[in-house]
């Protein structure tokens, strides 16, 4: 089974490097974290002299970053497997010694370990808002992380193409 899933990580970075909006998609979680980081503040301080302190929601905020970060590493692997639908690598499959199982556990596990990952490694650069220890951080984490393989899935059921997975995602 390792080498099955080795063989199918390498297919998908080489459909990573060849479609650069998937690639920037997955650098996205990081970025907004960097991003929460210093805009919160500075919305902050905007809103205090209107005597609106914005400080006891940043544990909201930040809640919400860890629930979109795994949701947009399941976006892209949901359009990871509309790119292998569109290019019938599917029923290519079929016909492998891969079995079907072996690849729906590779498809489910890739966005879950990924997720779990980025949310794990981008939070600290956020965490300047609302930081928390890590044995509070990780129950945390592995709870949002399961929407990356449901969105993955939805992504991939609900889409014909890209351009209605961009619509199944938005909704």
């Amino acid at each position: 089974m390792y080498r099955a899933w080795r063989a199918l990580a390498s297919a998908d970075s080489r459909i990573l490097w060849r479609d650069p909006l998937l690639g920037w998609v997955l650098v996205l979680p990081a970025g907004l974290a960097l991003l929460l980081r210093a805009l919160i503040p500075a919305i902050d301080r905007a809103l205090a002299p209107g005597g609106f302190d914005l400080e006891p929601f940043y544990p909201l905020i930040m809640s919400g970053y860890l629930l979109t970060a795994p949701g947009i590493v399941g976006m892209v692997v949901g359009f990871l497997v509309l790119d292998e639908r569109d290019a019938r690598t599917l029923t290519a499959l079929r016909v492998t010694p891969l079995p079907l199982a072996h690849y729906l556990g590779y498809r489910l596990m890739l966005p879950l370990v990924a997720g779990t990952a980025i949310g794990v490694a981008a939070y600290p650069a956020a965490a300047g808002l609302s930081p928390m220890p890590f044995s509070t951080l990780l129950p945390i984490v592995l709870l949002a992380a399961l929407s990356a393989p449901t969105l993955a899935l939805i992504v991939a059921t609900a889409a014909p193409n890209k351009v209605a997975g961009f619509a199944v995602v938005k909704s």
